[in-house]
């Protein structure tokens, strides 16, 4: 029995024929979760992964298992403590994310030394090399030194050390602020049409006007769906909180087509995948493949950049895309024409008093 075949056993993974497609059965959280490939071996890949579980032999992961136990005063018992009273499902709608970074950043230092161990110099070193190594955003480094703050955090409650040292949090940028342009818009639209890709062109349009991320697009029935077609309503939304978004007049016809078409969902049939593997063929075929910044996630930024430069107030941006800070919003306040306007006519009154 090879690798493989002992993880879908051990994983009580279920395969099957449907069609000309094998479909593998798999059981998280309590819920049946059903993933397909064209063969067996394939199929179970995919469920495996469902269960973030490696590819590696049952013994070696024991073996790895075990270097992550909680021993009393370690690095480990306060992961298990952030488990149990931050990183859950009844706290934080993320947590699964929050753990993989802990888990990751603990395989560097080591689950089994003492928290007084972790001194500002280690942390310092383990930025460095995140940086100049392996080539990480100062941004993605902050997130992994947060986790551990946080396990430090609850070292502390615990009584396994007296202080939490200095983190040297990196320099990030202000973030992304490519936008597309009108042809752009037009270019994009028009690829995937010309190329018989309906389905992604549909979709670029809804999440240009819409400004939703890609995922919460994918996600979208039509329950969801305001039956004139005025309205979106997002439920499963990054920060947790449910909102509704107004559609464009364009993106109503579309939203009204595909649904007399009788499909299940409004965008039936586009996984993730699919649209990273056909955006990048779009992004190469119109000569942006040197652009790192010629991504789907630009789609937001691009209705968030035509709101801002048609004057909306920013707590209507801030409602429109789901943003909970106004900060979030503010990287585009430049391109509002109006946003000093109050502040010029200020300074004109005070001026023509003097």
């Amino acid at each position: 029995m090879n690798t493989l075949e002992q993880q879908e056993k051990i994983y009580n993974i279920r395969v099957r024929m449907r069609g000309t497609s094998y479909q593998a059965d798999v059981k998280i959280e309590g819920k049946h979760k059903q993933v397909s490939s064209k063969t067996h071996g394939d199929a179970v890949k995919k469920a495996l992964h469902l269960l973030a579980v490696s590819l590696e032999s049952p013994i070696k992961a024991a073996v790895r298992a075990s270097t992550r136990s909680e021993r009393a005063g370690t690095l480990g018992a306060g992961y298990k403590r952030a488990c149990v009273r931050t990183w859950n499902s009844d706290i934080q709608k993320d947590w699964k994310s929050s753990r993989k970074r802990a888990e990751e950043i603990l395989d560097f230092f080591g689950w089994h030394i003492a928290p007084s161990e972790i001194t500002a110099v280690k942390l310092c070193t383990y930025a460095d090399y995140q940086m100049d190594i392996l080539g990480r955003a100062g941004s993605t480094i902050n997130k992994s030194l947060s986790k551990l703050r946080v396990v430090l955090k609850h070292c502390v409650s615990l009584g396994h050390c007296q202080y939490i040292p200095l983190f040297p949090w990196c320099k990030i940028d202000k973030g992304r602020t490519r936008f597309f342009s009108l042809e752009e818009e037009r270019m994009i639209v028009n690829w995937f049409q010309v190329n018989k890709r309906a389905l992604i062109a549909d979709f670029v349009i809804v999440a240009i006007d819409t400004g939703c991320r890609t995922g919460e697009l994918q996600k979208l029935e039509w329950r969801d769906v305001m039956e004139d077609c005025s309205h979106i309503t997002l439920r499963d939304t990054k920060n947790g909180q449910t909102r509704r978004v107004p559609l464009l007049k364009r993106s109503a016809d579309i939203m009204r087509e595909r649904k007399e078409r009788g499909l299940h969902m409004p965008f039936e049939g586009l996984s993730g995948a699919k649209l990273t593997k056909n955006w990048k063929k779009m992004r190469t075929a119109l000569g942006y493949k040197d652009d790192p910044e010629f991504i789907p996630h630009v789609m937001r930024h691009t209705c968030a950049t035509r709101l801002a430069m048609n004057n909306t107030p920013e707590l209507k941006m801030m409602l429109w895309l789901g943003h909970s800070t106004p900060s979030m919003v503010k990287r585009y306040a430049h391109l509002n024409v109006n946003h000093l306007a109050d502040a010029v006519t200020s300074l004109e009154g005070y001026l023509a008093t003097a």
